[in-house]
């Protein structure tokens, strides 16, 4: 089955590598079509008032958009040779332009969201650290406010094809499985590495216990934990059969939650090397949702692409 992927591309170093990104993981994601999508800048509300009644603003107007138009046309097509370059068929490439409608990030959703698309690739803006934490306002928009479409957020130069999907036992972790491994149907040798973080108490509670009150918590939760993430693995049976995903190519490690799970997170793959990190949007306990682990991620990870699963 085709997946359609979009991609949005402006002139900034940042996009050109999310479009090498996206040819880098064109070799694990079979049947891909690629449309690239640049958001013109937005017409001045005078301007176009004035060109309704006056001759001389419309031709302002018209050459305004013209050369908005030509601009676009310019940058989607550096970006397609930039792409074939690294082996992407043209044919598989389309581009997109229209001006800015109803915003930057709200014109990208509306575009996913009429196909709709199976993915939405943008590169996280910020070159220095504190940019880094205020992260680019568009990106962080589409990660917020897409309901349906995951969001690839691509940080730096991402020079690894392996993947990682991160898992709590939640129905947003079931989702990522479920994207990441339709995602990958089709391609019958790429395996993908499944990593569970057990949680630490005060990942839920940040009140002092006694040593004896402490334990007691502390086993009741990873009790609990251990009973989710068995049921979590069963119902993961029935996403794979759908996706013709095989058994044998999903491998499964736990690691307990010394450090913050962001960190352990970034850790490992880091030492393994996976240039990937799928997780879904919203987890099981306050330490998952958007805001924290998966907020976290997001303006840490470095030369990494990020799959927020809604």
């Amino acid at each position: 089955m085709e997946k359609k992927i979009l991609v949005a591309v402006d002139h900034s170093l940042q996009a050109l590598q999310a479009i090498d990104y996206i040819a880098l993981m064109d070799r694990a994601i079979v049947a891909s079509h690629f449309v690239l999508f640049h958001v013109q800048p937005a017409l001045s509300q005078y301007l176009t008032d004035e060109a309704q009644r006056k001759q001389k603003a419309r031709k302002v107007l018209e050459k305004t958009m013209a050369a908005n138009d030509a601009k676009a046309r310019e940058i989607l097509e550096s970006a397609v040779q930039r792409m074939v370059r690294r082996g992407v068929d043209a044919k598989r490439i389309e581009a997109v332009t229209a001006p800015m409608d109803i915003g930057v990030a709200n014109d990208i959703l509306a575009v996913g969201n009429t196909k709709p698309y199976d993915a939405i690739v943008v590169a996280r803006r910020g070159v220095s650290s504190i940019q880094k934490w205020f992260m680019g306002s568009v990106t962080a928009n589409l990660v917020e406010h897409s309901d349906i479409i995951p969001i690839v957020v691509v940080d730096g130069v991402v020079s690894s094809d392996k993947i990682l999907l991160v898992v709590d036992g939640s129905s947003s972790a079931l989702r990522a499985l479920d994207r990441v491994t339709f995602m990958l149907s089709g391609h019958t040798t790429k395996d993908l590495q499944i990593l569970h973080v057990r949680p630490r108490l005060q990942d839920y509670c940040e009140i002092e216990m006694t040593a004896e009150t402490l334990q007691d918590a502390e086993t009741v939760l990873l009790n609990d934990d251990q009973h989710c993430m068995a049921d979590f693995r069963a119902q993961a049976q029935t996403v794979l059969e759908k996706n013709g995903f095989s058994d044998d190519r999903l491998h499964w490690e736990t690691i307990d939650g010394k450090l913050a799970v962001a960190r352990s997170i970034l850790n490992y793959a880091a030492r393994n090397d996976y240039g990937t990190v799928v997780m879904g949007r919203s987890g099981r306990s306050k330490s998952m949702f958007t805001g924290s682990v998966s907020r976290r991620l997001l303006h840490k990870a470095e030369k990494t692409a990020l799959w927020m699963v809604p």
